[in-house]
């Protein structure tokens, strides 16, 4: 969970979502919203 939130605090944009549902979604749903962060937000490095 909290290698999912510093990741999305730390990219410009999210491809799905916006950062604050991702937050809430990470936040709330704790086994499944990282893993589908993770999932659907594949960021470049």
């Amino acid at each position: 969970m909290i290698f999912c939130l510093s990741k999305l605090f730390k990219q410009d944009f999210t491809n799905y979502l916006s950062k604050q549902l991702w937050i809430f979604i990470i936040m709330f749903f704790s086994i499944i919203g990282p893993i589908s962060y993770l999932h659907f937000e594949n960021w470049e490095e």
